[in-house]
């Protein structure tokens, strides 16, 4: 994209920012011209940003789909959480039941799993209290409850995966512009190892995780003061842990937090999950509370994790039984986040809705009713905030809340979807994320194929058709 190109897309709709640089002044206010050319990178049918769970469920089901797709991400690997955050586990298969019975999320989580399952890097957990793998292929059977996995398998699984669907890889590119037209994103400048690079698209997916591309391209968002959202974490993997009563080490852990003797930052129960080798466990028990959208407060927060998983570390060593020798061989790459930016849908998700009696009538994907903080900023008066709850049965995500209401080529997926913090419960989880992921592809497919100018119009059933032909469970 020459230069002069590029100021002419911009003349209509300025180029969108979230601070203007000093250079720009004379730049009407939210326009910043390029003082080098920019290069097209390509032309796609959608491009996808973020390849987290909810990204790679996007990019692979609009490539198989027949979509020329790109993916960019600023790690070089895909998987989001589940890979650079080191946590392996899938959560949210199964229906609310007590004794879960039906599998309700099927499609590209389902497909990922078994794909893990043969490499021997999955396992069924032995119940949803304690992270400990059963230790034996899961095969055909249906997964109820949690799923164990290794990370590093994932990593390999999902380049695979892209590579299998056609999907093109941008990977260590990071998102740094807008071109906008009215309601319509023409292009994305991102920032690649060779420069800045153009990509245009039909269809653009956020799915950064903290609505980056609708937030750069001046579209409505919104997020809560972070003591008003769920904490943060920065996982840590031990090695050297030899065998021990689990339950056990549980009890221990309340005693010391009671007594004070463990580090400032840490949550009230012990968090645990045991990797395919028995001595490789995780230990996801510090947090701390911030604003994941400024790179000052992340850089803050990862300090402050990484010292208190250190210090943490040295009690459980004289403390708990099995510890002794642990040592870390692994952490987080970055400060997870469970909540930050979303954007403004033409629908939200709220408590209301999840405590309601009736499913949207654009529902597209089974979700539990739970509401409230699970992981609250305020360890101290417990792990979930008072006011949480959960209500039997299963509600439907409408399509509304995938939607921007500021763009008609634009969707959302994943935990920035259109949502109150106090529900992300109810729909932040990976497999939960993957499948909005599978949504916002096969729609952005099905309105190009359709030639539907606005993307927050395809015809319902149509949409609903193609999930189910594709395997997911809808309804």
């Amino acid at each position: 994209m020459r230069r002069r190109d590029f100021c002419r897309l911009a003349a209509a709709v300025p180029f969108a920012a979230a601070a203007l640089p000093a250079a720009a002044e004379s730049v009407r206010p939210g326009c910043v011209r390029f003082s080098a050319d920019v290069p097209v990178y390509g032309d796609y049918d959608v491009a996808v940003f973020g390849a987290g769970p909810a990204g790679v469920g996007a990019a692979v089901s609009a490539a198989r789909a027949g979509k020329r797709t790109v993916l960019v991400e600023r790690y070089n690997f895909a998987g989001g959480v589940g890979t650079w955050g080191s946590m392996g586990i899938f959560f949210l298969f199964e229906d609310d039941s007590a004794h879960p019975t039906r599998q309700i999320i099927r499609g590209l989580p389902d497909e990922i799993v078994r794909t893990l399952d043969r490499r021997g890097a999955a396992s069924l957990m032995r119940d949803n209290k304690c992270a400990e793998p059963v230790g034996k292929p899961i095969g055909d059977a249906p997964l109820l409850g949690k799923v164990g996995f290794e990370p590093e398998d994932l990593r390999l699984v999902y380049h695979d995966l892209l590579s299998s669907a056609g999907v093109v890889k941008l990977f260590m590119s990071n998102l740094a512009g807008v071109v906008r037209d009215g309601r319509r994103i023409d292009a994305a400048v991102v920032s690649c190892l060779e420069g800045p690079r153009a990509i245009r698209a039909k269809t653009f997916v956020d799915a950064t995780g903290d609505a980056q591309l609708v937030h750069l391209a001046g579209g409505a968002t919104r997020q809560a003061p972070p003591d008003e959202t769920m904490h943060k974490s920065l996982f840590a993997e031990l090695c050297g842990v030899a065998p021990h009563d689990i339950a056990a080490n549980k009890r221990r852990y309340a005693d010391l937090l009671k007594a004070g003797a463990l580090p400032d930052g840490v949550w009230a129960r012990m968090g645990f999950m045991q990797f395919r080798e028995k001595e490789h466990v995780q230990l996801p028990v510090a947090y701390a509370v911030g604003d994941c959208c400024s790179s000052a407060d992340m850089t803050r927060m990862d300090a402050e994790l990484r010292r208190t998983n250190d210090e943490l570390l040295r009690v459980y060593r004289r403390e708990m039984p099995g510890y002794a020798n642990a040592y870390l061989v692994n952490s987080s790459v970055q400060v997870g986040s469970r909540d930050g930016r979303h954007a403004v849908g033409r629908a939200t998700l709220n408590r209301a809705y999840l405590q309601g009696d009736a499913d949207a009538a654009d529902g597209v994907l089974p979700i539990h009713r739970t509401w409230g903080l699970a992981h609250a900023t305020k360890q101290k008066e417990g792990f979930s905030t008072r006011d949480s709850g959960h209500a039997k049965g299963l509600r439907l995500l409408p399509y509304g809340t995938l939607v921007p209401q500021d763009f008609d080529n634009v969707l959302v997926a994943g935990r920035c979807l259109s949502a109150e913090p106090d529900v992300m419960g109810a729909c932040r989880m990976m497999t939960t994320c993957m499948a909005m992921g599978q949504v916002v592809g096969t729609a952005a497919a099905l309105a190009q194929d359709r030639r539907i100018a606005d993307i927050g119009a395809v015809p319902h059933g149509e949409l609903i058709a193609r999930l189910e032909s594709a395997g997911c469970v809808c309804r």
